[in-house]
């Protein structure tokens, strides 16, 4: 860890030039490295595959709604007052993944409203691993609704990963679930699941568990961390 007390602003630039580029060395390096196991399963994996009956419940076809459990939901994005319906499920919390305005359909000023735009054909694990953290936070207050526009790839993304976390789902049973649960066709779902056999779960359980910012030291993020910009 780098001592911000001795980083004058003259050094500062050139640290990151030298920080950049290690990060770029290494980064490659760890790709070629995740990529040989991409489709392997998490060895940190702590339960088999999940039965049906554990499986999203349809809650409302129309807006893609699910529900996952007793405190999170899933959908795509509702075209019209949604208040009556969230307040039926106890929803205290909506997370967006999409940078569309969700108070042009959450009216409720009670009703906490986050948004975390994201791309899910190049989503990062740092992403993936902040959408955790806010929705287990949010969850504290209650029930939890997280979309994206259609419901089913950048919100599929951030629902298996829940699953696999903080459920102890295995990447194959959330696969499942995900391409089999009537949430979307497959080509809707392709970035998500090009995304979930890549993914470095390890990693961002890790950092789940001690609290890093960050899934990867040599990432961008990592980066910024070591030169204490976070």
């Amino acid at each position: 860890m780098l001592a911000t007390a001795f980083i004058t602003r003259r050094r500062v630039p050139l640290l990151l030039v030298v920080a950049l580029s290690l990060a770029a060395v290494a980064g490659a390096s760890l790709a070629g490295h995740r990529h040989s196991h991409a489709h392997a399963a998490s060895p940190l994996a702590v339960s088999g595959p999940a039965h049906q009956t554990e499986w999203a419940r349809s809650v409302d076809p129309s807006i893609n709604l699910f529900q996952m459990s007793p405190v999170l939901y899933r959908s795509g994005l509702p075209s019209d007052d949604r208040d009556s319906q969230l307040k039926a499920l106890g929803v205290r919390t909506v997370i967006s993944f999409i940078k569309d305005d969700d108070h042009a359909w959450v009216k409720d000023p009670s009703i906490r409203l986050y948004s975390q735009p994201m791309h899910a054909d190049r989503v990062s694990d740092d992403e993936i691993l902040q959408a955790l953290r806010t929705v287990r936070a949010a969850q504290a207050q209650g029930p939890v609704l997280i979309h994206c526009k259609h419901g089913n790839n950048r919100t599929g993304i951030v629902a298996a990963m829940y699953r696999i976390t903080f459920e102890g789902w295995s990447r194959e049973a959330a696969l499942a679930e995900m391409q089999n649960n009537g949430f979307g066709t497959e080509d809707d779902m392709t970035e998500a699941v090009d995304y979930l056999q890549r993914a470095d779960i390890d990693a961002i359980r890790v950092a789940l568990a001690n609290g890093s910012p960050c899934a990867h030291g040599m990432s961008w993020c990592g980066v910024k961390e070591q030169l204490g910009m976070l």
